[in-house]
């Protein structure tokens, strides 16, 4: 499901169709889900240095992958680099860290 979602992306610029904000997330959806979280921040990154301009959803799909993975320390840096490139964090901001901080602490 990952690598024909990249497919058709990448089949999808070739072609001259050029994505948008919403399509990178789309697929730094995919990959968080199927934990290629890392793989979602090279995506972040690659769209970021193209010009595009990660919004809210960008940033938490990005944030609930990294909590997912117990990356609660990453998690929180990208909540501060949302701040800093202007994009303020949101209710779903919140309650996926207030989530995950439960989660974590009950494992432990």
């Amino acid at each position: 499901e990952v690598d024909k979602s990249r497919r058709l992306f990448d089949e999808m610029v070739q072609e001259g169709v050029l994505p948008n904000v919403a399509t990178y997330n789309a697929l730094i959806q995919v990959l968080c889900k199927k934990d290629s979280v890392e793989s979602a921040i090279d995506l972040f990154k690659e769209m970021i240095g193209k010009g595009y301009v990660p919004n809210a959803t960008t940033y938490n799909l990005l944030i609930r992958g990294l909590c997912h993975v117990r990356e609660m320390d990453r998690a929180s840096e990208y909540v501060g680099l949302m701040r800093d490139d202007g994009c303020e964090p949101n209710v779903q901001t919140y309650n996926l860290l207030i989530r995950y901080y439960c989660d974590a602490e009950r494992s432990e």
